[in-house]
C-alpha cells in the first residue's frame, strides 16, 4: 500500500507539470488533495473498523487504493483535474 501511495506521490507532480502543463502552484494544490483527502478519511475508516472489524475495512481499502491507481495510470494529457482528484481521493 505505502510503495504505490509514495510511488504516486513521487512521481505525479512531474507528470501533472511536465506532461499535463499545469503551473507549479496548480499542481502543487492537486498534490494537496491526497493529505487531504487522507485527514477526512482517516477518523471515518478507524470508526468503521471499530464496528466491522479491521479486516474487512482494509479490504474494501485496497480495492478503492487499486482502483485509485488504476485511475490515474490511466490519466493523459487529455484528462482534467477532476478526473485525477478522483483518482487520488479513491
Amino acid at each position: 500500500m505505502y510503495i504505490g501511495l509514495v510511488g504516486v506521490s513521487f512521481i505525479l507532480p512531474f507528470s501533472l507539470d511536465l506532461v499535463m502543463h499545469y503551473p507549479a502552484q496548480q499542481a502543487g494544490l492537486l498534490m494537496g488533495a491526497i493529505p487531504a483527502a487522507s485527514t477526512l478519511i482517516a477518523p471515518i475508516s478507524g470508526i468503521l473498523s471499530d464496528r466491522f472489524g479491521e479486516r474487512s475495512i482494509s479490504l474494501i481499502g485496497l480495492v478503492l487504493a487499486s482502483g485509485g491507481c488504476l485511475t490515474i495510470s490511466t490519466c493523459d494529457t487529455q484528462a482534467t483535474w477532476v478526473g485525477y482528484v478522483v483518482g487520488i481521493v479513491l
